[in-house]
């Protein structure tokens, strides 16, 4: 079997449609993943604070956010007592469309 190093954006390897995008949503999940946990709640508790069904936190707990909107998992942190800023930048001239990241605080 042939290893070569993925780049950047593994979802743009695999052909997704918006990868940008993805890799922002598995960001966005992983910070509910976190804070999910240090809270130690279980599902059904997350699922009821969370206003979600406990089949969705199950998804979010795997870090699997395939189906949730960035809509959907900035209104579930700031369930979570977060806040979520969107920043609005011009891309440099070496790119010619701009990208979708999320950019997590310490």
């Amino acid at each position: 079997m042939k290893i070569r190093k993925s780049a950047d954006n593994i979802f743009a390897e695999l052909g997704f449609e918006r990868p940008e995008e993805e890799a922002a949503k598995v960001d966005l999940a992983y910070e509910i993943f976190t804070i999910v946990k240090a809270r130690k709640l279980t599902q059904t508790k997350a699922a009821v604070l969370l206003g979600i069904s406990q089949a969705d936190v199950s998804k979010l707990m795997n870090v699997r956010p395939h189906g949730f909107s960035l809509d959907r998992l900035i209104a579930i942190l700031t369930r979570l007592e977060r806040d979520v800023e969107i920043r609005v930048t011009k891309s440099p001239g070496s790119r010619r469309i701009g990208k979708v990241k999320a950019v997590l605080a310490a």
